[in-house]
């Protein structure tokens, strides 16, 4: 799976990308190749035209895609999914004097309304320079995608689904 997100974004990289050797990928295919490559034409392993787009297309690959692939968002991208897939994970509390947890203590016994207020305070409580601390190690994951950081995380999931 990790390759199936990896290769069509090393591509995309590769072909927006303007520097010379990129431009091969963007040159069109050899008139007659229908008449050399193809199942059709498998079994002609003679034909030195087949050899040499095959050759071809394997150096496209070595150096232009391989060096473009981006590992580590292919990783964020395939946990960011385990995430949205996993139950919520099991509340931990190691401090019972925290205000937030007795405001979310409240709001899952109230009704809608409530929660919804109790979501908008701990929301205008939240600045760029907050500090917070996750009581399960694997329940969010930190990602950048698009020049913009991005938290992925579990805490929002029901078991409706699962």
């Amino acid at each position: 799976d990790m390759l199936l997100r990896a290769l069509p974004r090393a591509i995309e990289t590769a072909v927006r990308d303007d520097q010379s050797e990129c431009r091969m990928l963007r040159e069109s295919l050899p008139k007659d190749y229908h008449k050399f490559m193809g199942v059709m034409h498998s079994d002609q392993d003679a034909d030195t035209r087949r050899m040499e787009f095959s050759a071809h297309v394997v150096k496209l690959v070595q150096q232009l895609l391989l060096e473009r692939l981006d590992v580590d968002l292919a990783a964020d991208q395939m946990y960011a999914k385990f995430l949205h897939d996993r139950h919520k994970p099991r509340r931990v509390v190691e401090n019972d004097s925290d205000d937030s947890e007795d405001l979310e203590d409240h709001a899952e016994d109230s009704d809608c309304e409530d929660k919804n207020r109790f979501h908008v305070e701990l929301m205008n409580k939240l600045k760029l320079d907050s500090r917070f601390k996750l009581t399960v190690c694997d329940a969010a994951r930190l990602t950048v995608e698009d020049d913009a950081a991005v938290v992925y995380h579990s805490l929002k999931n029901t078991r409706k689904y699962h």
